[in-house]
């Protein structure tokens, strides 16, 4: 993938992000500094996940809670 592709598909899921905001007409949006935009896939991957799984506090003993801190040591275990 060149990287004209690579910009293209990324201003693609950036544009489909700001579309209806009225303020991003036109623009590149290049302030990733820990302000990076989701993609609809993230999102509705995540919206999905969030309305079928009850995530609970991972310092407390509740059953939902384990579960929650068995996937954070996961992840961090990657």
């Amino acid at each position: 993938m060149t990287a004209n592709m690579l910009n293209s598909s990324i201003r693609s899921l950036l544009v489909t992000a700001l579309q209806g905001t009225g303020a991003f007409v036109d623009v590149t949006y290049l302030d990733h500094a820990a302000a990076t935009l989701y993609s609809e896939q993230h999102l509705s991957r995540t919206m999905k996940d969030l309305s079928e799984t009850v995530y609970g506090n991972p310092h407390s003993r509740s059953e939902c809670s384990q579960r929650t801190t068995e996937l954070v040591e996961l992840v961090r275990s990657r």
